[in-house]
């Protein structure tokens, strides 16, 4: 049936034209006849109402051709958006191993993308937005995490670029209707991302930082806070702290989760970032698991203890060796056997060298424990975690070492309630933000099936 404004619309073009096209002369008919009835004859009706019938068939044949020019516009702007999100998508993938020609040119196709936005469809115009949000974020965990070590000249362009696309998006923004509030929220957040993005990248390339090492020749944390305390103006709504890490992990976030446990428990939690030396990592958990076959070997294993489906590391031949944890424990980074998940750590090895990245992005969880021991789980970035451990440890390890920008999720209460697992995840039953949590909370108590995310199918994947 569509949208019945537009039918209201339309019907009130068609009653206007009606007013116009026959008011008129049916007006001055009135006035000829009352003045001089005499010289008023047939063919004088005959005339004015093939004037009026003219009005009408020329109108519609307005409004008809003029329906197929706005269709035909919107099926440019949708083609036009198309092209623009597939480039944005290769230049996005190339500034994040590292080429940065690339990284400048995301804001030149963002903004050429946002002129067509206006007369695009609304399913369009949406995965633009995602796609926007998607590149500034490779931009976070890329280029802009080594912002300290760019030239002047690109830093200046990535700047100006981004600065450029928010203003675009501003302008759409403050040129939406109030019946479209959704649009004008997508766009507000989109130029919000897009200003954490340059502020992340303007924190990190602060001249006057001066690197202190301890006795053992690390560097401290080095606290990024002041990213979090920009305030911005014209953004009445605007994201919590939550909020913002929830966009830039859109997409990479892939062990399962509830964002919603977060947000509606904001008051207990402390979003962070922080710059780490890469030896701070010993002690941080992976959500991986291992268990023993009984023939020599280890074999990888989800958080419910079952074989990975659809993973490459199913392949993995483990060498067993006494000291590492088994199912239900999870793995340290400084655990992880020898043969696991060796294949995706090679490549991203490779990456690393190739894009000679001195910086690398974690999305980290700090659990408060049944022990009262508080404990980091890292929930992305495991295997470029992985990788850049084993290029720090390696002989022909680089000068400069490799750091992690940690973003931290940090519980200043426990927060273990039973919350809807989304719809992928329907059969999971867990307590917390992800069923990985969970299983770093039950330290310092005995797990059992009642405790844990473990009313699963056999072969729901994690």
């Amino acid at each position: 049936m569509g949208d019945p404004r537009k039918w209201v619309k339309t019907g009130s073009l068609w009653l206007a034209a009606m007013l116009l096209a026959a008011g008129g002369p049916l007006l001055l008919a009135w006035l000829a006849i009352s003045r001089e009835p005499k010289q008023w004859h047939w063919n004088d009706w005959v005339n004015q109402f093939t004037q009026i019938a003219a009005g009408v068939i020329f109108f519609a044949l307005a409004s008809l051709f003029g329906r197929k020019s706005e269709k035909r516009s919107e099926a440019l702007a949708n083609a036009e958006l198309i092209t623009s999100m597939g480039i944005l998508s290769t230049s996005s993938a190339r500034a994040y191993a590292g080429n940065d020609a690339q990284a400048i040119r995301i804001a030149a196709d963002a903004r050429a993308a946002l002129q067509h936005y206006p007369r695009a469809r609304y399913e369009e115009q949406c995965r633009l937005i995602s796609k926007i949000v998607d590149s500034y974020s490779d931009l976070v965990f890329g280029t802009f995490s080594r912002a300290d070590g760019l030239p002047r000249s690109i830093w200046a362009g990535l700047l100006a670029g981004a600065v450029d696309v928010i203003a675009d998006a501003q302008q759409l923004a403050d040129r939406t209707g109030r019946r479209h509030h959704s649009r004008k929220r997508q766009l507000v957040d989109m130029v919000e991302h897009v200003r954490f993005a340059i502020d992340m990248g303007g924190e990190l390339r602060e001249a006057d930082e001066v690197v202190t090492r301890t006795p053992t020749g690390t560097s401290p944390p080095r606290d990024l806070e002041e990213v979090w305390r920009k305030e911005y103006g014209g953004s009445s709504e605007s994201l919590s702290r939550v909020s913002r890490l929830e966009v830039l992990y859109r997409r990479e976030l892939t062990v399962a989760h509830n964002w919603n446990v977060l947000k509606e428990n904001a008051e207990k939690l402390k979003c962070s970032a922080a710059l780490h030396d890469i030896w701070d990592t010993d002690d941080w958990f992976s959500p991986w698991f291992v268990r023993r076959l009984g023939n020599g070997l280890l074999e990888a294993v989800n958080v419910v203890g079952h074989s990975l489906a659809n993973e490459p590391a199913r392949f993995d031949r483990i060498p067993d060796t006494p000291q590492v944890p088994v199912h239900p424990i999870p793995l340290k980074h400084s655990e992880i056997p020898r043969g696991m998940r060796d294949t995706t750590i090679a490549n991203h090895c490779r990456v690393l060298e190739t894009a000679a990245a001195n910086t690398i992005c974690v999305l980290t969880y700090r659990v408060k424990c049944f022990d009262r021991i508080p404990r980091r789980i890292v929930l992305d970035g495991n295997h470029r975690l992985a990788a850049a451990r084993r290029l720090a440890a390696s002989p022909g390890a680089r000068l400069q070492p490799i750091r992690v920008l940690e973003f931290l999720i940090d519980e200043h209460e426990r927060l273990d309630l039973m919350m809807p697992p989304p719809e992928d995840f329907k059969y999971w039953k867990w307590h917390g933000f992800t069923p990985d949590v969970q299983v770093v909370r039950s330290f310092g108590r005995p797990i059992t099936p009642e405790s844990g995310p473990w009313h699963t199918p056999p072969n729901e994947p994690h």
